[in-house]
């Protein structure tokens, strides 16, 4: 038999072979590439969700033994109260009240905002029903208020 009639098969075969490494070596690549981006998707919107613990009034932890009682009032409008009492001789002898905006900057940051420092980013740390804010170094201790959810 003469080449010409039945000419060889391996030039086939090698393009078959060929065309279907290309089409696993894509959708591989695709998988992977699917697979970052829903990775960061998923990622993103579990950072961006609020954390339920912040809602609620807490009472700053003063280990000076000072006569002050600080109370901060998150709440999930954005707003947060923020109240000074000062005490004398068990008596309230001043009040001290005003609200202020936050705003989420990922699940465990909030930026907070006050007429003296502007904005601040604050990191959160959840301990029980405490509370650490973090920011500059300094960190702000408050104690989730009794009956306050």
């Amino acid at each position: 038999m003469n080449d010409e009639v039945n000419p060889p098969a391996r030039p086939r075969r090698l393009r078959l072979v060929l065309a279907l490494a290309a089409v696993l070596l894509f959708g591989v690549a695709l998988g992977v590439v699917l697979g970052v981006v829903l990775d960061r998707v998923f990622l993103w919107a579990a950072q961006r969700t609020p954390d339920p613990r912040l809602i609620g009034e807490w009472v700053t932890v003063d280990s000076s033994g000072s006569n002050e009682e600080q109370i901060v009032s998150f709440h999930q409008d954005g707003t947060y109260d923020y109240a000074t009492f000062k005490k004398a001789d068990g008596q309230v002898t001043q009040t001290w009240f005003t609200t202020y905006q936050y705003e989420w900057v990922n699940r465990g940051t909030i930026q907070m905002y006050d007429p003296f420092n502007g904005w601040t980013t604050r990191e959160l740390r959840f301990q029980g029903d405490e509370l650490k804010l973090l920011y500059n170094g300094q960190v702000w201790r408050l104690t989730r208020k009794n009956g306050s959810s």
